[in-house]
């Protein structure tokens, strides 16, 4: 302030400074909440035998390559081991989920099974919380002060390898479906 003005430019940048840590301890309550949340899911899928499930996503092979999956990426979301690479990995898993619970919810499913056999939670109701966990990771992120090296060309191969094992499972399942 000069002469008892008040300069926008100032006022400004200090807003600027307080949103920046609310985002980065947003990203450490929403990694953790979701670590949390992603081997409480594996966990009741565990424990179901999987025989209440009736879809395409209900087949043993994809129920036991997504609770690995699911326990895997929360056993790395509470370690907090490369965080960017982990928010980008946790926003592509997410949308997937987001799209599944979508298409379940399109063609009449009255559960999307998210929770194991004994917990009912319409598929709907997933997608929603599925595209909220989205907006929270887009608008969270980690400090910038843990930087991991990750060279594009790399980045984009692991994407590739992640969207086609998605594709060549979304064609196997559905065989599997077909074949039933």
């Amino acid at each position: 302030m000069s002469g008892g003005r008040i300069n926008p430019f100032a006022l400004a940048s200090h807003s600027c400074v307080f949103r920046q840590p609310l985002r980065e301890t947003g990203f450490l309550i929403v990694r953790l909440a979701l670590g949390v949340i992603l081997l409480t899911a594996a966990g009741l899928k565990l424990a179901d035998d999987g025989s209440g499930a009736a879809s395409a996503f209900a087949h043993p092979l994809w129920r036991r390559t997504l609770i690995e999956v699911e326990a895997f990426l929360g056993g790395w979301l509470l370690l907090g081991l490369a965080p960017r690479v982990l928010r980008l990995v946790t926003l592509l898993f997410f949308t997937v989920l987001a799209g599944a619970s979508l298409y379940m919810g399109s063609i009449g499913q009255p559960s999307c099974g998210c929770w194991g056999d004994k917990v009912h939670i319409p598929p709907l109701g997933m997608f929603a919380a599925d595209l909220f966990l989205v907006a929270g990771l887009a608008w969270c992120h980690p400090s910038p002060g843990v930087r991991v090296e990750v060279h594009s060309a790399l980045l984009k191969a692991i994407l590739a390898v992640i969207t086609g094992s998605g594709v060549i499972l979304a064609v196997a399942f559905e065989g599997l479906a077909w074949l039933s």
